[in-house]
């Protein structure tokens, strides 16, 4: 610990007290937090324990053991809402305790130099705001498609399971109610190694079903998202800092061998220093769960600041720097405004406040070609607001409008019971419109009762029963149809379709209309069924004991289709159950891929195939495709050992690359798969193969998929966090188009 505090003390130079009383907080927080959610625990299960002595030494008969598990639904819901309370005081704690470093620096220093136009009060404000922005950007992070209260969520319904099992594992041994409750009463103090002791039968037959530690993942949880709360905090100060240059990063002194931090603390890519990078190139943190490494801002020396900002205030021009800081951070402070007594930053939607507005919204930022005449005539004034504000965070989410072709809104019945539909053509199903049924999206409270009424009876997926959420559940599932056309669309592209001859696989030969499009309806019917079974496998892999009819609405049932409507709505709004969740965590699978084969497409080289010669891809697609299964039908070993030799990159390195690139599977878009392949990786590999004109770029790239797998296959982290950390090291893509430039590929 000492040398990490002897490296603080460096690194903080005349800062070193605020540096050392930010690290004493921070570690008194953590030790606070963690117990009290070890204090709750105990009382949770000291209550079970209670309601078991009751028995006596008799044995737990059927009638105590359902007030048993009516006790822990009900637990679960306490628990949930204790842990969420926990989290949200220390969040802002740890945010707090980060920022006032900084704070403490500027503030210092304005008051040397004596600076009479900026007023300490709204430099108190201005890291006021910062800690509103790394709260709110806790709780608004996503980790495998789960927010934090969803993983809150998680953990406590996992303690409800935990207890159950013991309990109902209690109940066919035979024990008593006295010793199954000393025996709970000892678990959640000392853990599972006392039990396996003391119950060596029990323990040995449940093995695993039950946790070492009964608090641990949530206070696993909770170390990571204070942790997380305080380096956010950090980066964020540094954005509104005038004294600060950087973000540094110390190494923990618990470490217990080499990991992740020794890279990311020990190198000094930008030339800033040892673990210091630019304030927008500071990687996540924390860098894995239970990670104490040190972060602090970069500032200037004390003295020189001052300088500095006498020089700004005599002449403004003088420090470029101080007046940009000046007039685009200092005077625009203001971006959180009061509401309720309390600041709050206001929301994007915010600028959508009339129906006109919403119209110049659904066409300049949303995507649509066309807003019809009956929208803005047939819809309520308050739906067209809400709605369109939904579809453009929708939209910013997932880029579907954008992605498809003449998409029009509109307010047009279909007839039947439908409120809402999207219309598109099978033979190019992103030509899509979406219209809002005129006979329930006139009256807002009409379709307010009908939404809530719906919802309440099980016929639609459940959401808060608000008039703001229940206004745009529906549209929010027509949007999860869109989305699901563009994966239709997608996957007919990859089997030949091009947009120019959508009809091209009709078979005229054919009488009936079912015979005639039947190549385009296999496809729908194939991505329909094929998304609908990757949702389930994800509900199944969170809970092995998932009920499918608990958990899907009637019309949910209805088809695959609305199957994924349906779910898609309960993940987007703020109620999602076990199906919603897999869906977040699909959809996060989804979105990443899609960034993957963005990235890669902006630094291609394409060699002797480029987008003049192969304007759609499909040549090099399927040259990389064939060389991809080449490479994984030849000799692994003579592969690896023949690039290690070419490199001089270990064989061990370039075998953990082989299975990254080739052979692994992981959760992506499309499901548990292998990485789609790519010409331009292709094409580097087969010079590090042959040893022949080996590019900068290709050495890059090995580098790049060496850390990628280590972060993903050794500290779990999905797809996105380890391609961006990976390329915040090596820039695969950077150093490819640099090749292209050159060599005017491009």
């Amino acid at each position: 610990m000492s040398k990490e505090i002897d490296d603080l003390k460096k690194s903080a130079g005349d800062y070193k007290t605020w540096a050392l009383q930010a690290r004493k907080k921070y570690i008194d927080l953590r030790l606070n937090n963690e117990t009290e959610i070890r204090a709750f625990y105990i009382r949770l299960v000291k209550d079970i324990s209670n309601e078991l002595k009751k028995g006596g030494t008799s044995k737990i008969r059927k009638a105590q053991l359902l007030v048993l598990i009516e006790m822990l639904k009900k637990q679960q819901n306490k628990l949930e809402g204790q842990l969420t309370a926990i989290f949200k005081e220390y969040i802002k704690a740890n945010a707090e305790a980060a920022t006032e470093y900084a704070k403490s620096i500027d503030i210092k220093a304005i008051k040397e130099a004596g600076i009479a136009k900026v007023s300490t009060s709204k430099v108190k404000t201005l890291y006021f705001n910062v800690n509103q922005r790394a709260i709110e950007t806790c709780w608004a992070r996503a980790n495998e498609g789960l927010y934090l209260s969803d993983r809150i969520w998680t953990k406590s319904k996992r303690y409800r399971e935990n207890m159950t099992e013991i309990i109902q594992d209690a109940v066919a041994e035979g024990q008593d109610c006295v010793k199954t409750s000393r025996m709970l009463d000892k678990y959640v103090k000392t853990g599972r190694k006392t039990l396996a002791k003391q119950y060596p039968n029990m323990m040995k037959r449940m093995g695993n079903r039950v946790p070492e530690d009964l608090c641990y993942e949530s206070l696993r949880l909770a170390r990571t998202e204070m942790t997380a709360a305080y380096g956010e905090a950090t980066i964020q100060s540094a954005m509104v800092s005038p004294s600060c240059s950087g973000v540094k990063f110390i190494l923990s002194g618990s470490h217990p061998r080499l990991d992740i931090c020794d890279h990311i603390c020990g190198v000094d890519d930008y030339g800033l220093g040892i673990g210091v990078y630019p304030i927008d190139k500071a990687p996540a943190y924390p860098f894995h769960p239970n990670c104490l490494c040190i972060t602090l801002t970069v500032n200037e020396n004390p003295s020189d600041f001052v300088d500095r900002l006498k020089r700004w205030d005599r002449n403004p021009g003088s420090e470029p720097g101080l007046e940009d800081w000046y007039q685009n951070v200092y005077k625009k402070s203001s971006m959180y405004i009061k509401n309720n007594g309390n600041k709050v930053k206001p929301d994007k939607d915010s600028d959508i406040k009339t129906v006109e507005d919403a119209k110049k919204a659904l066409t300049n930022e949303i995507g649509f070609t066309e807003v019809e005449d009956s929208f803005m005539e047939n819809v309520d004034p308050k739906l067209i607001i809400n709605n369109t504000r939904q579809l453009e965070k929708l939209e910013s989410k997932y880029g579907v409008i954008h992605d498809s072709v003449n998409t029009t809104i509109c307010s047009s019945s279909r007839g039947g019971n439908a409120i809402a539909y999207v219309a598109n053509e099978a033979t190019n199903p992103t030509r899509q419109n979406l219209s809002l049924c005129p006979d329930d999206y006139s009256n807002f409270n009409k379709l307010i009762k009908y939404e809530k009424t719906a919802t309440e009876k099980g016929y639609f997926m459940p959401r808060a029963l608000t008039n703001e959420e229940l206004s745009i559940s529906t549209v929010t599932h027509e949007y999860g149809h869109m989305l699901q056309n563009k994966l239709i669309e997608d996957e007919m592209r990859a089997k030949g379709w091009i947009p120019d001859k959508p009809m091209q696989f009709i078979n005229t030969k054919r009488k009936t209309s079912k015979a005639v499009l039947k190549w385009y309806t296999d496809i729908e019917m194939k991505v329909k069924k094929r998304c609908y079974d990757e949702i389930i496998d994800i509900a199944k892999k969170n809970n092995p004991k998932f009920d499918f009819n608990s958990n899907i609405s009637r019309y949910g049932k209805e088809s695959y289709g609305e199957f994924f409507a349906e779910v898609f709505m309960n993940a987007e709004l703020s109620k999602p159950n076990e199906l919603g969740l897999a869906m977040r965590k699909w959809l996060k699978s989804f979105k990443g891929m899609r960034n993957k084969t963005i990235a890669k497409d902006k630094g291609a080289i394409r060699g002797a195939l480029t987008g003049k010669n192969d304007p759609d891809n499909k040549l090099r697609e399927k040259h990389a495709e064939q060389y991809y299964k080449s490479v994984r039908n030849r000799d692994k070993n003579l592969e690896v050992e023949t690039i290690s030799k070419n490199t001089g990159i270990s064989a061990k390195s370039i075998g953990k690359v082989y299975n990254h690139v080739f052979i692994n599977k992981y959760d992506l878009y499309g499901g548990y798969r292998n990485f789609d392949a790519d010409y331009d990786m292709s094409q580097s590999w087969q010079r590090l193969r042959e040893g022949k004109n080996i590019q900068e770029h290709d050495i890059i790239m090995l580098k790049h998929e060496r850390l990628e797998y280590e972060l993903m296959n050794r500290y779990n982290k999905n797809y996105k966090e380890a391609h961006k950390l990976a390329e915040s090291k090596y820039n695969y893509s950077k150093a490819l188009i640099k090749y292209l430039k050159k060599n005017n590929l491009d």
